[in-house]
């Protein structure tokens, strides 16, 4: 069973990038994703990055025939996030390629931050200290030497050089080198290097949020691969002979699933670090399913250039295939490198399991093999949807924390240990849902969508799902509005800030019964439990061209409940709020300051370009680059004349009992139950439906010599099961 990274994992919450405002911050008590779009505001449209790929040294220059100058560095000069927060400490643990090291100067990037003053000018403490054992334990605050400077200015691309006077020498270990903010920070913040993909570079940044009472490794924030502060250091070093440097990019390949009807190719960049000419004289696997494609061996690469090799996967079986690639060249250190490859293979025409629209169905996954993953299950199934239908509504509902994933005419598959999927529900909870319409992105489509559940504990998930075909646009249903995946990432605050999102039902007319909004308790900030927000709710017809001052539906306060962890709080709404075309626009005003009243945000899903903000009343509204989480509960449609037939009627068993179906036919959106009468039958699927269907049921065996009669009442109507005695013997 394929396994991929748990999705619950936090950064940490002084990271925060401006937008529209307001500022992102992320939590501590949600799920962590990809955030990509998150950093992207910070990096100014019209600064190019400064640098190529990381590389763990770069060399200067030649101070003398017996030495020479080296620049320390972990990121690879692009910068995708940034954090503030008073008394802030980050350091950079950096080590020479050789001793001794006496360490020169420090290089700095300093970001500006929006709606955040000018640090330029303002005071820092740069910290410098060594540690000789290279364990990556950040040496204790008080080991650091301490040197009041200020900030010289900023830039998301030029670097500032600070002088370390009489700068220490070490014979082995690390330099760590880095500054602390003051408080107030007064917009003194860092600069963090979030989608580096260089294995040496990992783990080298360090943060103190307690005034240096102790430093942790600060961890990758979503989507990233990397948490690299922007610091490097400046170091005299003893002139050596120079050599090759072998690195690739993937440190590893994960294929995810592929059908074994066909193959995947993934690329292999191979490096060369160092300052002579690299020569890769081969390249073997330990697994044949795993291959490079034809490459003209041997073949060089020069000092700073880079070569792709292309790796193919062909699995021949349903099954976890795994293996090692290694690369022969002539780095003196690394001579044989090894890149770990993994990938399972997938059928999916016999794999797959067709589901009865509306009819509730069971089954069950098997855990991770450890905590803080999620195992995608390889058995899938499929939904067939015929041309001119309303939605796709999928459930999912289980005891435990599993997701839904759906895509259509292709199996979701794992690809780079991410989970490919066209539409995703990954809630903290065991009780998902996905609705595709032709007003989603992308919108509903004729054909087949495949299914698949992964389970994100380690322990077996029962659970019960339900897909169902809503084939016109007739009758009545109750539809759940939403343009989040239900995974959140991070958040948006401002204070008096308003959040709304667009919401479009799926047929007409809509009467708004419910507002969702997602809220968390996030890292430094106050709980935003019993705050009052202004809820406000108006139509819209114009798109994305929100109108300034709309006419308001609903413009009342209300309080946010108890918050214990990161969940939606359902405001009900007693107004006849009706739309019978175009969309809704729901959200909230939050209070000033904001008290912790902070809008959650999906970045991981489909952007589906309906979630804007404003400072404030009378300001235009500005679209955000990912999905508010603010949903909407509207019963849509007009009511119809519900009739239900159930077919057969009754049906007879022996005293051994077995199993029986019973179908429903009733009109799209006409509800419908399933309950057993008699202990000795049980509903086994379809306890509940609406439009065509079907019930399973289990006739327990007949211990008794006596014969007897039970009812099931299915869509109303009464169902008699009758069951012969149990004969009799001497």
């Amino acid at each position: 069973m394929p396994v991929f990274q748990h999705r619950h994992f936090v950064f940490a919450a002084f990271l925060l990038a401006a937008l529209c405002g307001a500022h992102f911050v992320s939590s501590r008590a949600i799920a962590q994703r990809k955030a990509q779009d998150f950093w992207q505001p910070l990096r100014p449209a019209n600064e190019a990055n400064e640098m190529p790929a990381g590389l763990p040294f770069q060399t200067l220059e030649l101070a003398n025939p017996d030495q020479q100058t080296a620049e320390l560095r972990l990121d690879d000069g692009s910068v995708e996030g940034g954090g503030l927060q008073d008394n802030l400490i980050v350091v950079n643990r950096l080590t020479p390629p050789s001793y001794p090291a006496t360490l020169q100067r420090v290089r700095i990037l300093f970001p500006t931050f929006n709606n955040q003053p000018d640090p330029t000018g303002k005071a820092i403490k740069l910290l410098v200290a060594t540690e000789g054992s290279g364990s990556g334990t950040a040496p204790a605050f008080a080991q650091y030497t301490q040197i009041n400077t200020t900030v010289p200015g900023t830039s998301l691309t030029n670097f500032f050089e600070l002088t370390i006077p009489n700068g220490p020498t070490i014979t082995s270990g690390d330099f760590y080198i880095g500054y602390q903010a003051s408080a107030p920070h007064l917009g003194v913040g860092f600069a963090f290097d979030t989608n580096n993909s260089n294995a040496q570079a990992q783990n080298r940044s360090y943060i103190s949020l307690d005034n240096g009472a102790s430093f942790s490794v600060i961890p990758v924030p979503t989507g990233g691969v990397s948490a690299i502060a922007m610091m490097r250091a400046i170091v005299t070093l003893p002139n050596v002979a120079v050599a090759p440097a072998i690195d690739v990019i993937p440190a590893a390949l994960n294929f995810g699933n592929v059908s074994t009807s066909s193959s995947l190719d993934l690329p292999l960049t191979i490096r060369n670090t160092g300052a002579a000419a690299l020569n890769v004289t081969a390249l073997n696997t330990s697994n044949i399913k795993f291959s490079f494609l034809a490459t003209t061996l041997p073949f060089t690469v020069a000092p700073g250039a880079q070569q792709i090799a292309t790796v193919r996967f062909v699995p021949t079986a349903v099954q976890s295939e795994s293996g090692t690639l290694t690369i022969v060249s002539n780095d003196p250190t690394r001579p044989s490198l090894t890149v770990p490859v993994s990938g399972a293979g997938f059928q999916a025409g016999s794999n797959a399991i067709p589901l009865t629209s509306g009819a509730a169905q069971n089954g069950q996954i098997a855990g991770a093999a450890q905590s803080g993953t999620c195992a995608l299950s390889l058995q899938q199934f499929t939904i067939a949807v015929p041309a001119g239908v309303a939605s796709l509504q999928l459930t999912l509902a289980s005891a435990v924390d599993v997701d839904l994933y759906a895509r259509f005419n292709t199996p979701v598959v794992l690809q780079g240990g991410q989970v490919a999927a066209d539409f995703r529900a990954e809630s903290l909870t065991g009780n998902e849902t996905i609705t595709i319409s032709p007003t989603t992105t992308p919108a509903l489509q004729a054909g087949t969508y495949y299914l698949a559940i992964s389970n994100c504990t380690t322990a077996t998930a029962n659970f019960t799902r339900i897909a169902t075909v809503n084939t016109n646009t007739a009758g009545q249903i109750t539809e759940e509005l939403q343009a989040d995946d239900g995974s959140p990432e991070n958040g948006l605050s401002g204070g008096g800030a308003f959040f709304v999102n667009r919401l479009t039902p799926s047929r007409y007319p809509s009467k708004l019964q419910r507002v969702r909004i997602f809220f968390a308790q996030f890292s430094g900030q106050p709980s935003p439990s019993n705050q009052q927000i202004r809820l406000l709710v108006f139509s819209n017809t114009s798109g994305n061209a929100l109108p300034i001052t709309p006419a308001l539906m609903i413009d009342r306060m209300v309080t946010i409940p108890t918050i214990t962890t990161a969940q939606f709080a359902d405001f009900d709404i007693t107004e006849n709020a009706v739309i019978t075309e175009g969309e809704w626009v729901i959200g909230f005003q939050a209070p000033n300051p904001a008290n912790g009243v902070i809008t959650v945000i999906d970045t991981s899903s489909t952007f589906q370009n309906r979630s804007f903000a404003r400072a404030n009343t009378g300001a235009a509204w500005s679209p955000l680059t990912s999905n508010a989480m603010i949903r909407a509960v509207s019963l849509s449609g007009t009511q119809p004349s519900c009739t239900y037939t159930i077919a057969p009627t009754s049906q007879t068993f022996t005293a051994a009992g077995g199993n029986g179906t019973v179908n429903i036919t009733a009109a799209t959106g006409c509800a419908w139950t399933a309950a057993s009468n008699a202990t000795w039958l049980s509903v086994t699927s379809g306890a509940a439906g609406s439009g065509n269907g079907a019930v399973g049921f289990t006739a327990a065996a007949n211990t008794t010599t006596s014969s007897r009669t039970g009812t099931l009442t299915i869509a109303g109507q009464t169902f008699t099961v009758t069951q012969a005695a149990q004969a009799c013997t001497y």
